[in-house]
Order: structure tokens, then sequence, then C-alpha cells
């Protein structure tokens, strides 16, 4: 027999602030990936488009500067912890369930392992990933189960 989860009730950090709601987490998404895609766009048009390797350099690209951006944005402290430039101008952030700030680690872990790997190996599971916040009670997203984070209100 397995011991039951309890209920959620929101950690102290997040007082009783709503959930996000699913179109500005999209809003906030396109935000963000414009950003993300600026540098590696910049480099591949300039300097490695005619290479044979270009695709594959612009995809790490992808990753890297997608993880320095995540791991700035969403693990510095203070007031903005847990929020991206996207999320700042929709006024929402990340939180972690247990209450404790979001880290540069975790910041890693969500958007780039999980979600820019771990969900990106098949398109039809990205698609769901992205469309579960409409139908889940909490507005989470798979990768928001995987690595225990809500998207609230900031």
């Amino acid at each position: 027999m397995s011991a039951q989860m309890p209920p959620y009730s929101p950690p102290p950090q997040t007082g009783a602030r709503p959930f996000a709601g699913w179109w500005s987490r999209v809003a906030a998404s396109i935000i963000d990936s414009i950003i993300v895609a600026i540098l590696p766009l910049l480099i591949y048009f300039v300097a490695l488009s005619s290479s044979d390797a270009g695709q594959f350099v612009l995809s790490g690209l992808f990753i890297v500067i997608g993880a320095i951006y995540y791991a700035l944005t969403i693990g510095r402290s203070g007031e903005n912890n847990g929020q991206t430039i996207g999320k700042q101008a929709l006024n929402i952030r990340i939180v972690r369930e247990t209450g404790e700030p979001m880290t540069a680690g975790t910041a890693i872990i969500r958007e780039t392992l999980i979600k820019g790997i771990l969900m990106a190996i098949c398109f039809i599971v990205t698609i769901l990933n992205y469309l579960a916040p409409l139908w889940d009670d909490r507005n989470q997203a798979w990768h928001d189960k995987i690595i225990n984070t809500l998207v609230v209100q900031a």
C-alpha cells in the first residue's frame, strides 16, 4: 500500500497567490523564446549558415544560451526570483512547491533538461506538456509536475 501525498497548500512565499493562467504562461514563453533565440540565430546567419555543421552548432547554441539565460533570470535572488524577463512582463513567477527559492540549478533542470530535451524528444509530448495546464487543477504542465514547481501570479 502506498502512502498518499497530502493535498497541496501554498507554501508561505506564494501566500494565496492564484495560479497563473494558460495565456499568460504562453505569452511569457514566447517572449523568452525570442530572447533566447536572438544570439544563436545571429551567430548562425553571420558565421555558420554555409557550414555543414551549422545546424548542429545552432542546436547546441540554443541549449547553452537557454541554460545560461534561465539560470541567470529564474535563479536570481531577490524580488524577481523565479521570473524570466517574459514572466516579469506578464507578472507571473515560478515557485517551488516546498516554498524554497528557485535556484540556477533548478532553473537549468526545469528549462533545459526537462522542457528543452526530455519533453522535446517527441512533438506530441511537447504539445501535451504545454497544453496540460488547461485541464490541470493547479495549472501545472508536465515539466512542473516532474520538478515540483508551480507558476503563480507575482
